[in-house]
């Protein structure tokens, strides 16, 4: 079984004992038990993201992060109510996975012609010119995509090109996503990218997505035909596919992202239906 599996029954199981508890437990129950637990989990994810604050600075937002997630699930909790709550993230979650499904829909790439619309293509990646270089590590890569936060994005600039025994294409990094575990760099790392990163903000950790010469990867976006620029002659310079603007880049075999995708759907469609029907069924007295 996979990490990712085991998370996502994890979740699965957390909220059907939620629509369980909502079916035998009093409010008041639910209440002391839901308190703590999200007092807890404010408390933990606060602390993890100011780790770069002083320690009397992180704890006081830590502790008032936690006391404000408790209070906003009791009042969630009152108003909406658990079946309620469930549903609505139940159904966020089945619209983000169809969405991650969406983006790694494509087609072949064709053999001639031109190849508008969207396009998918696996091979291995390699560089073209001269390496990339991890920011502040001295750390050789091909492409490397840079996030803090949900505005700030850097990236490198070379194009790279993925390779199968038949044919090449060249993707551009400035647009790309790359669905891997990133880096995380802080404290120091944060102030070492003041000077390759601009813009970035020095109190606040970064995360870093990279590809290295060899790795097997995907790519799914939109593609163009452009001039070869490997092709042995200037007078037949070929043509070479460009994935250009939000190509989605995943490593591993795309039919297993798609299969993932496909039943987070499933995990989430089924809760869904089941909040649902108790929602109804407490609005109708019957339960």
């Amino acid at each position: 079984m996979t990490s990712s599996l085991k998370r996502e029954l994890a979740m699965t199981v957390l909220f059907a004992g939620a629509l369980a508890a909502d079916i035998t437990l009093t409010l008041g129950v639910q209440c002391l038990l839901l308190l703590p637990a999200m007092m807890v989990v404010g408390f933990v994810r606060t602390w993890q993201r100011d780790e770069c604050e002083p320690l009397d600075q992180r704890l006081g937002m830590a502790i008032t992060f936690g006391f404000g997630w408790a209070m906003l699930a009791m009042l969630v909790l009152i108003v909406v109510g658990l079946a309620i709550s469930v549903l609505v993230i139940a159904l966020a979650a089945g619209i983000a996975a169809a969405i991650d499904r969406a983006r790694l829909a494509g087609s072949a790439l064709p053999t001639d012609g031109e190849a508008l619309g969207r396009r998918t293509f696996a091979g291995t990646a390699h560089a073209v010119g001269a390496p990339e270089f991890l920011p502040t590590l001295d750390m050789p890569v091909i492409a490397w995509v840079a996030r803090q936060g949900l505005r700030r994005r850097w990236s490198s600039g070379s194009r790279f090109e993925l390779r199968d025994e038949h044919r090449r294409v060249l993707v551009e990094p400035t647009a790309a996503v790359i669905r891997e575990a990133p880096l995380v760099f802080e404290r120091g790392r944060v102030r070492d990218a003041l000077r390759v990163l601009a813009g970035v903000n020095p109190a606040r950790r970064f995360r870093v997505w990279s590809i290295h010469e060899g790795n097997t990867v995907f790519v799914v976006g939109e593609t163009r035909l452009e001039a070869d620029p490997s092709a042995p002659t200037l007078r037949d310079p070929g043509r070479v596919h460009v994935f250009v603007g939000a190509a989605t880049v995943g490593f591993g075999p795309r039919r297993l992202e798609i299969a993932k995708a496909s039943r987070r759907i499933v995990l989430a469609g089924a809760l869904a239906i089941s909040a649902g029907g108790i929602a109804i069924a407490t609005a109708l007295g019957w339960m």
